[in-house]
């Protein structure tokens, strides 16, 4: 039997509550009162610590990893589930100092004493930086989390995860892609592709609803920025596939053949100016936007011969394509923004 104090016993379940997407319910009560941060964790506490996390993330990765899907590997497309395109060993995570620092910082209310360089975290620290946000969010302390700790609004996958809430301020914050592109990162980012596709047609949903024009001039700036820079980073590294998730995002959203008023309809922009109209277009309109760098792609695959470099990525693409509807979903993208025209 461990024996652990209050604090600790009260750290492990708001660790359990985040590994495990509890409901924040389960876990802001335990936030509520911040506790007395003790000079270090007991061997029990962070044994428990340890095992939470080994079996938490391991049944995290299995839930989000068991589609039976293809993905690129050295150029090549490999079928299987996650664990099956990807040998076992390259899939085992990997936790820094930073997770015991956050998860103290988290229970004393003193989030920020202490950041971690980017060169410092771990995979697995990224994640549960992520999870914890998900957690939090619709409470102030998510709000704290953004702003005392870096570590979560320059994440690339926190980004694209929460890309209507981590927005930048006054200085845009550097975001790293870098981890997501490594054998490991881009293997995780594989099983995340769903989840992903959720994540934007949700928020595209939401975004039909808006009627502050700052609110949705935000969000479409973010929008731009972030979708900008990761369709960057994959295609620098070969990795197209990774943009799976918004072609079905893409065919979701435009499955019922939507107009661009379902995005500008509530908005009040009477008194605005031309020139400023279209800005307030084009950030309403910011993902619709995107996929026209997706088509782009897809004219470029069809143009790679057999015998040429990137045959095999060039082919899981146009299948991809295919699959997901693309041709359908571009061209009424692309009807979208012609008939998009301030009055």
């Amino acid at each position: 039997m461990k024996a652990v104090s209050l604090f600790e016993y009260n750290l492990l379940r708001v660790l359990r509550g985040v590994v495990t997407q509890a409901s924040p319910s389960q876990i802001l009560p335990m936030l509520a009162k911040p506790g007395q941060r003790p000079l270090c964790l007991s061997a029990d506490a962070v044994s428990l610590v340890q095992d939470i996390l080994a079996k938490g993330m391991v049944r995290w990765l299995a839930r989000h990893g068991w589609a039976n899907d293809r993905y690129l590997r050295d150029g090549v497309a490999v079928a299987g589930r996650l664990w099956e395109r990807t040998p076992p060993e390259l899939l085992g995570l990997k936790f820094s100092r930073w997770t015991l620092e956050f998860l103290l910082q988290l229970m004393s209310n003193t989030l920020g004493s202490k950041k971690p360089q980017a060169v410092e975290l771990e995979l697995g620290d990224r994640l549960v930086f992520l999870h914890a946000f998900q957690a939090l969010r619709g409470d102030e302390r998510a709000e704290r989390l953004q702003n005392h700790w870096p570590a979560i609004s320059s994440d690339g996958l926190c980004r694209l995860f929460f890309v209507e809430e981590l927005i930048d301020a006054k200085t845009l914050t550097r975001i790293d892609w870098s981890p997501w592109l490594t054998e490991q990162g881009a293997a995780i980012l594989e099983s995340m592709q769903s989840a992903l596709a959720d994540r934007w047609e949700q928020l595209e949903i939401r975004k039909q609803t808006f009627r502050d024009v700052v609110k949705v001039r935000q969000v479409g700036a973010s929008q731009t920025r972030v979708l900008g820079e990761f369709l960057n980073a994959i295609d620098a590294v070969h990795r197209r596939d990774l943009a799976r998730c918004l072609l079905d995002a893409g065919r979701r959203v435009m499955r019922d053949q939507p107009a661009a008023r379902r995005w500008i309809g509530n908005l009040d922009i009477k008194r605005e100016r031309i020139a400023d109209r279209v800005l307030i277009y084009r950030d309403a309109l910011a993902f619709v936007h995107a996929l026209e760098r997706l088509r782009t792609w897809n004219e470029e695959a069809s143009q790679v011969g057999y015998f040429d470099d990137g045959y095999a990525a060039s082919q899981l693409w146009k299948a991809d394509w295919e699959r997901f509807d693309g041709e359908a979903t571009t061209n009424h993208a692309a009807e979208i923004l012609r008939k998009a025209r301030p009055m």
